[in-house]
């Protein structure tokens, strides 16, 4: 699984506290990843708790060490991503040293940073889930989507709705350039109640997304013969593969 390649190339600390009244005081969650000290922090009197909500039950030893596994994973992913040697280490601290600049910047300049800021979090939770999640595309992306990063207030129906302020908060919506992975997903959900072949529905929206632009990215197949047309490679023949999941999803058809 393409998660645990990350374990060969990150060289990190691992801090797990067992102890909630020894916890450290930056660990405000689960887990965290700490850029600066290239340190994953985790602990696991708050994970049990998690887990034991989800759950409605004490959690087995087994889908503790499954759980805190994912969790190292996930967090992973962030090392990976923006640790000493993470693909955009250098493009985060370009931007944060813009944004903590004492020296007065242009208004444009520093709204730039910023939504860079917010842009690089929000896709690095894609990253972290995709990496939590290995090969299950689907069920990754799907987490991602709940991720508190990804979504906000849907002030539109707050107003329709007359909801009072106070309970605004609760009334959240995908951000708009996410709005094609949830898109996505829904389509995967609703054609198949099969797990591994939503992964792979999923799969082969991603590799042909480039060829489509506009509705038409989201143009997705409701049959056989939707799906052979859209699912061809360079020299116009069905992608490898992508016959079999399409027979066990529509079936054959014409």
């Amino acid at each position: 699984m393409s998660r645990m390649s990350w374990w060969s190339i990150l060289k990190l600390d691992i801090e797990v506290y067992v102890d909630k009244l020894k916890e450290d005081d930056l660990l405000t969650s689960i887990a965290h990843y700490h850029a600066d000290a290239d340190t994953i922090r985790v602990s696991l009197p708050r994970l049990k708790r998690e887990l034991t909500r989800m759950l409605g039950k004490e959690p087995t030893d087994k889908q503790l060490e499954r759980a805190y596994a994912q969790v190292l994973a996930h967090e992973s992913g962030h090392a990976a991503d923006i640790g000493p040697k993470g693909a955009r280490r250098k493009k985060l601290e370009e931007t944060v040293n813009i944004i903590n600049d004492d020296k007065p910047v242009e208004v444009g300049a520093y709204l730039d940073a910023r939504q860079d800021y917010d842009s690089m979090m929000e896709d690095g939770e894609f990253i972290a889930f995709l990496n939590q999640f290995g090969e299950n595309v689907f069920s990754g992306i799907n987490r991602f989507l709940q991720h508190p990063a990804v979504r906000e207030i849907d002030y539109k129906k707050v107003k329709e709705k007359n909801i009072p302020r106070l309970f605004a908060g609760g009334i959240t919506k995908v951000r708009d350039r996410f709005n094609y992975l949830e898109k996505l997903i829904r389509w995967a959900g609703g054609t198949t109640s099969k797990n591994k072949l939503r992964n792979e529905l999923v799969r082969l929206e991603l590799a042909v997304a480039k060829k489509f632009k506009g509705k038409m990215k989201t143009n997705f197949p409701i049959n056989s013969s939707q799906a052979r047309a859209r699912y061809k490679d360079f020299d116009g023949k069905v992608m490898p593969k992508a016959g079999s999941i399409i027979n066990q999803v529509w079936g054959k058809g014409k």
